[in-house]
């Protein structure tokens, strides 16, 4: 454990690079495959620059949590945390039985999730960010995803690229290639929706194209507009 009386003196990014380098010194164990950081409050720039740190410099999952929280230790928040870490480090949180779901268990299939992160009006100069992520198993339980700056006015210009990258992992996991894409869109506004589905389904067939030429699996595109806080478990 490091504690803020072995803080370096300087940025944040300093402190954890610290915390890595101690954890690299000693491989008994492997490498670390996730930083969990206990805070002392949920300052919100102080949460962004430990997940840029982690992820951009480290290229380690982290999980923040804060003291006061974790000091009442309420069993569904505790519940709610090992879910996140379950996830963060690749394990599966449910399960659902063979044929219960037909759209994803009658054929070999890929679900792919996209959105558009805009700055908020007063960051000027912030550019926005796509992401895309795609199930990585045969229960649809793991993800991998990526991330890319766009250039110009196009949301998405780097979408086949990114696409076909998510595919090839997919089949290095599965050995499989989806007969079935599920396509979820987040972030379209209602007017947008039409050049949107156009402009993205002409990406997929690039990226298939890219796999193989004569590659053309069916697709199943969602445009997914409802924002809400319904989390949905398995009863068993």
């Amino acid at each position: 454990m490091v504690t803020s009386a072995d803080r370096p003196r300087g940025s944040l990014e300093s402190w954890l690079t610290c915390c890595h380098d101690l954890l690299e010194r000693d491989l008994s164990l492997g490498h670390p495959q996730l930083i969990f950081v206990i805070k002392a409050n949920d300052d919100a720039m102080e949460y962004q620059e430990i997940k840029r740190t982690t992820h951009a410099v480290l290229g380690i999952p982290s999980q923040c949590v804060t003291a006061p929280v974790l000091g009442r230790a309420r069993v569904q928040v505790l519940a709610n945390l090992c879910l996140k870490i379950s996830a963060k480090l690749g394990g599966w949180n449910a399960i659902f039985p063979k044929g219960t779901l037909p759209l994803v268990h009658e054929e070999p299939t890929i679900l792919i999730g996209a959105d558009v992160c805009y700055p908020k009006m007063e960051k000027n100069g912030r550019q926005s960010i796509s992401s895309v992520a795609t199930s990585l198993d045969r229960h649809s339980s793991t993800y991998a995803a990526r991330l890319a700056v766009p250039s110009g006015h196009n949301d998405f210009s780097h979408l086949p690229q990114l696409l076909w990258e998510l595919f090839i992992q997919h089949y290095k996991h599965t050995r499989r290639q989806p007969k079935h894409v599920v396509y979820y869109r987040s972030g379209v506004s209602s007017s947008r929706v039409g050049d949107v589905v156009q402009a993205e389904m002409r990406s997929l067939r690039k990226a298939f194209r890219m796999l193989a030429t004569n590659y053309e699996p069916h697709v199943t595109f969602i445009v997914a507009n409802s924002h809400h806080h319904v989390r949905l478990f398995v009863s068993e």
